[in-house]
């Protein structure tokens, strides 16, 4: 009825603007280096971001959700936000990320949503808040934005992976790296050089670790008979070779 999309609409203006004020809290925190936000943090994120970035169906509150992972990307880039207070969270952070990194409609929530794990990955460096389990969810979420429609999304979330590998908190067993390498591997062969070149920059980040060199060789050498660009897979196991 009239009534009920009048509600909805208020609903949204008013999730907008309690948003809106929060960026606005969060920017001049980080100007001034005022850290009395820091108390306040825990409130925002339960009360407000987290409930505002979830899906809701029939709710056209797109600003909102993207509004709330704004928020959520600029409380880290600031520091705001404690340990605790992340480890309390992230799997609520995982549970929307899941439809929001993967919504079909809004090409520029995905890139907010990859820039939010991006953001996450890199406090985790520090913080590790991130266990195994967290890991497990996140990275077939982050496989999936490969193939994503837009190649600015694409390009993004080779970013993310460059942060992911850099994390020596980070670890799991062969199979998952052999099925991250695998899965990611035939984007060396994109038509496009800008993101073979996206997805080499983050797969030489994965030779840190000194067990996942002779796995990721002997992938180069089982795709390479499929590849139709060879350049950058090449590059990969000369760069490879001459690290081993």
């Amino acid at each position: 009825s009239e009534m009920c999309i009048r509600d909805r609409d208020k609903d949204i203006e008013m999730r907008m603007d309690m948003i809106m004020l929060i960026e606005h809290l969060i920017s001049s925190a980080g100007k001034t280096n005022d850290s009395n936000l820091v108390y306040f943090v825990e409130f925002i994120i339960e009360q407000i971001l987290i409930p505002a970035s979830a899906w809701k169906a029939n709710r056209p509150n797109y600003n909102v959700r993207k509004g709330a992972l704004y928020c959520l990307i600029k409380l880290y880039q600031h520091n705001l936000v404690n340990p605790e207070v992340s480890i309390k969270f992230i799997k609520s952070y995982l549970a929307f990320l899941k439809s929001s990194l993967d919504d079909d409609w809004d090409c520029e929530l995905r890139n907010i949503s990859i820039k939010l794990v991006t953001r996450l990955l890199t406090s985790n460096k520090t913080d590790k808040f991130m266990n195994e389990e967290d890991i497990r969810i996140l990275y077939p979420l982050m496989l999936k934005r490969l193939d994503d429609s837009q190649d600015e999304n694409r390009k993004s979330i080779c970013k993310s992976f460059e942060t992911f590998f850099e994390t020596e908190s980070i670890n799991f067993s062969g199979n998952v790296f052999e099925y991250i390498c695998q899965s990611a591997i035939i984007h060396l062969d994109d038509n496009k050089e800008e993101i073979r070149k996206c997805v080499f920059d983050f797969l030489v980040k994965t030779i840190n670790n000194i067990s996942y060199k002779a796995i990721l060789i002997k992938i180069c050498e089982e795709e390479s008979t499929r590849f139709t660009n060879k350049d950058y897979l090449n590059k990969l196991i000369e760069f490879i070779n001459k690290n081993s």
